[in-house]
């Protein structure tokens, strides 16, 4: 019997947050089960502010511990940082 691979949803971005969004999930995913990035993704809604561009570009060494230690997310310490950088 064939193994049945899960596709992504239709990605359909509302401005430059949603991308940003849509960049972060996709990071995320890459190396992990799609669905416990599905199942905690409502943490990293709250944990990176809704994904707000400005908001999480001027994340500081604090933010960044705060994050790295956060259990809503998955707590990769590169995607967490790239995540920052790529909002920058």
């Amino acid at each position: 019997m064939r193994r049945t691979l899960e596709r992504p949803e239709k990605i359909r971005p509302d401005g430059d947050d949603g991308y940003f969004e849509q960049l972060t999930k996709a990071v995320f995913r890459a190396g992990f089960s799609w669905a416990v990035i599905r199942e905690k993704w409502e943490g990293f809604l709250k944990s990176f502010e809704n994904f707000d561009l400005g908001r999480v570009a001027a994340y500081g060494p604090d933010e960044l511990e705060s994050l790295f230690e956060d259990s809503r997310i998955v707590r990769n310490r590169r995607k967490i940082i790239a995540t920052v950088e790529n909002a920058r």
